[in-house]
């Protein structure tokens, strides 16, 4: 069993805004996985920051530290891309191209999704979401 982890729950728990990912660890035997897009949508806000040498670094020990893995874009997951994303347009339900590939990727790689936007990912048919813990 493994949990795709969204850009949202990362960059929350690096800000201290919120401790779902902390929640995830304690509760879940799973391993962690990042799709090469979060990557990169993290990577884009750190670049921007104040202090990008040390935000990066702060991102890096983050990553080593849980042993996250990366999961590259690949054929079968734009494959999966391109099917949901028609499937979703001919039911008036778009997705930003982004989260949809996020997505097609817990699918493909068959990972359950950890995400804070609990609505807007519910669209993609399949797709399973880690609870939220509640208050």
């Amino acid at each position: 069993m493994g949990l795709l982890i969204d850009s949202d729950v990362i960059i929350d728990h690096l800000n201290k805004k919120s401790d779902f990912l902390s929640f995830i660890i304690t509760k879940s035997k799973s391993n962690l996985f990042i799709s090469v897009i979060t990557w990169a949508e993290i990577l884009y806000g750190i670049k921007r920051s104040y202090n990008p040498d040390k935000n990066l670094a702060h991102f890096n020990g983050f990553v080593k530290e849980l042993n996250i893995k990366t999961v590259e874009f690949n054929q079968t997951v734009a494959d999966t891309f391109v099917d949901l994303k028609i499937e979703l347009e001919k039911k008036g339900a778009k997705l930003e191209d982004f989260d949809l590939i996020i997505g097609s990727t817990a699918l493909t790689k068959n990972l359950t999704l950890a995400t804070k936007n609990i609505k807007h990912f519910s669209k993609i048919p399949g797709l399973k979401l880690h609870p939220q813990p509640s208050n």
